[in-house]
C-alpha cells in the first residue's frame, strides 16, 4: 500500500513539476540577528509611480516593474526624497508586487546600482510593520528598546488518562 502511495506521489509530481514555478526563501538554519548598518537601505516609503506593473495572474509575466517611491522616513541607507526600487513580475522569481498609494517599510537588497525588493526580504505593507519600527528608530537612533512582540496561544490541555495495569499515564 505504501508503495502505491509513493508511486503514485512521485508520478503526479513528474507530470506537474515542468508547469511548477516556485520561490523559496530558505535559509540553511536561523539568521543571527543582525545590526544595522549605514550601507544597509531601509525606509518607510509611498508608491507614487508604477512603470510596467504585474497584473494579478499568478503565472510568470516576464520583465521587471520598477516602482517610484517617496520616502516618508529613513531608517537606513537613504539620502533621497525618491527612491527607484525594482521586482520581478511574478512565477518563480520571488517577487514583491506593490501598489501605488499605499504605504511599506523596505528592506530592498542591491544589484548592482539599483535597489531590488522580494519577499524574501522582511519588506512589508505599514500595517504589518508597527511592531518592527521601534525597534528600528531606537537602532538607527543608538538607542536600546527593551519590548518583547509576538502572539500568545492558550490550548486546552488534554485530560489525563491513566492506565493501572501497565503503569503509564496518557495526556
Amino acid at each position: 500500500m505504501i508503495w502505491r502511495l509513493i508511486f503514485s506521489t512521485s508520478f503526479l509530481f513528474s507530470i506537474f513539476q515542468s508547469g511548477a514555478l516556485a520561490c523559496s526563501c530558505a535559509q540553511l538554519g536561523p539568521a543571527p540577528c543582525r545590526g544595522m548598518s549605514k550601507s544597509e537601505v531601509i525606509f518607510v516609503g509611498t508608491v507614487m509611480e508604477v512603470e510596467n506593473p504585474a497584473t494579478e495572474k499568478r503565472e510568470d509575466q516576464g520583465g521587471i516593474s520598477r516602482y517610484a517611491f517617496r520616502v516618508d522616513e529613513v531608517l537606513s541607507g537613504v539620502d533621497k526624497t525618491e527612491v527607484e526600487v525594482y521586482s520581478g513580475r511574478g512565477g518563480g522569481d520571488c517577487s514583491y508586487h506593490f501598489k501605488i498609494g499605499q504605504q511599506y517599510l523596505i528592506f530592498p537588497y542591491r544589484n548592482q546600482a539599483q535597489l531590488w525588493a522580494g519577499m524574501c526580504t522582511e519588506t512589508r505593507p505599514m500595517a504589518f510593520a508597527t511592531a518592527l519600527l521601534p525597534q528600528l528608530r531606537a537602532m538607527r537612533d543608538g538607542r536600546k528598546v527593551a519590548s518583547v512582540y509576538g502572539l500568545l496561544y492558550s490550548l486546552q490541555q488534554p485530560s489525563q488518562v491513566t492506565d493501572t495495569e501497565n503503569n503509564y499515564v496518557f495526556w
